[in-house]
C-alpha cells in the first residue's frame, strides 16, 4: 500500500479544519427569520415553535428581543407571526443580510448626511441607519405590514 505524500495529507487537514469552524460558527450563530417573513424563534442550535406574549397581542405585534454579543436585535412581530419591523442598537453590526432578509439588496431613494446616517426608502420598505465608531444603530420596517395601530416614530432608537 502506497501511503500519500506529507503535504497532501497536511492539506487535506486543513481543509477538515476550516470546514469544522465554518460549520461550528454556523451552529452558533443567531438565524434571523429575516423581514417580511413568518417569525418561527429559530436560532442554528434549538428550533422552538413560536409563542406569543399575549400582553402585548392587544397591541397587535410583539417584540422578540435578541443579544448577538453587545447588540440589541429586536424582531416586531405581527398576530399572523409575520415579521414587520426590526431594529439593532450595539457596538457591532449585526447581520444585516440575515435581518433584511429579501430586503437586504433594495433599490430605493437614499438620503441622509454624510456616511452617518442614511435613510434608504422605496414604495414597501424604509431603512434608517445611524453609525458612529461606537454605535451602530438602525431600523427596517415594511410599510404595508405594519399593524393598525403601530407608530413607526417607536422604531427610533
Amino acid at each position: 500500500m502506497i501511503s500519500p505524500p506529507l503535504a497532501e495529507v497536511s492539506s487535506i487537514m486543513k481543509k477538515l479544519v476550516f470546514l469544522l469552524v465554518a460549520l461550528l460558527v454556523n451552529v452558533f450563530a443567531h438565524a434571523y427569520d429575516g423581514l417580511g417573513y413568518p417569525f418561527t424563534g429559530k436560532t442554528a442550535a434549538e428550533a422552538q415553535p413560536f409563542v406569543p406574549d399575549n400582553s402585548a397581542s392587544a397591541a397587535g405585534y410583539t417584540v422578540q428581543v435578541t443579544m448577538e454579543g453587545e447588540t440589541v436585535v429586536k424582531e416586531y412581530v405581527d398576530n399572523n407571526y409575520i415579521i414587520f419591523a426590526v431594529t439593532w442598537s450595539g457596538v457591532i453590526l449585526p447581520d444585516l443580510s440575515a435581518l433584511l432578509g429579501q430586503y437586504a439588496r433594495h433599490d430605493g431613494k437614499e438620503r441622509g448626511s454624510g456616511l452617518r446616517h442614511r435613510v434608504i426608502e422605496d414604495n414597501d420598505l424604509v431603512v434608517s441607519k445611524n453609525y458612529s465608531s461606537r454605535s451602530k444603530r438602525g431600523y427596517a420596517y415594511l410599510k404595508s405590514k405594519l399593524p393598525a395601530q403601530f407608530d413607526p416614530a417607536l422604531l427610533a432608537p
